[in-house]
């Protein structure tokens, strides 16, 4: 996998027009009703599928695979390893705290306990590249690779870098320094990387 193009351009001018906010507004009223509407009919089925699955499985001994849970703190496993993901969030009083914090403040976000934003990888099973990483939520699955965003504390510094995962090899590679951008997602049809901070916007075309 490697970076085909990187394009920095500033963020487009918010449209903060009176007419905008004038049809908001108006707006209101209909968008209140219509999630009142709408959490009524999601209780209505909501039981009607509980009584469906109780009668499924009491008489005739069928269950939900929905009810089959599976964990969310796993990044990726197979015979060979399990990469394991915890919330990470640095003690309030530390110097790794304001560093992190300062960084998400780029993107007008900040560290708190009740949302955390980083986790901290553990291997499982055979040793990986990605043991003790710290990583955003941006995580995408693309065939043999996964996509991260890797946090790295050096010198009171943070790195920020986009990294991509070999399932097979279990290494590691940089694909390239992103800086202060922090919230990115990916377009799969043009197979391109976007994010953004406070001022600039970000857009990563990749190939495998």
């Amino acid at each position: 996998m490697k970076i085909l193009n990187i394009k920095i351009s500033a963020l487009p001018p918010e449209n903060n027009s009176f007419w905008m906010k004038l049809l908001l507004f108006l707006c209101i009223p209909f968008l209140f009703i219509f999630a009142i509407l709408l959490l009524i009919g999601w209780g209505i089925y909501s039981g009607i599928s509980s009584i469906i699955s109780a009668v499924k499985e009491d008489f005739f001994g069928i269950k939900d695979k929905t009810n089959i849970k599976t964990s969310k703190n796993i990044l990726f496993e197979n015979e060979q390893f399990k990469l394991k993901k915890e919330d990470y969030l640095p003690d309030e009083n530390s110097q790794e705290y304001k560093i992190f914090d300062d960084f998400c403040a780029k993107s007008n976000e900040h560290l708190d306990d009740d949302g955390y934003i980083f986790y901290k990888l553990t291997d499982e099973k055979s040793a990986t590249d990605l043991n003790g990483a710290i990583i955003s939520e941006f995580q995408e699955d693309i065939g043999n690779y996964i996509l991260l965003q890797n946090l790295i504390l050096e010198d009171n510094q943070l790195k920020n870098q986009l990294i991509s995962f070999d399932k097979n090899t279990r290494k590691i590679t940089v694909l390239a320094d992103i800086k202060d951008f922090f919230w990115l997602d990916f377009d799969s049809e043009t197979k391109t990387i976007n994010g953004y901070n406070n001022k600039e916007q970000i857009e990563i075309a990749i190939s495998e």
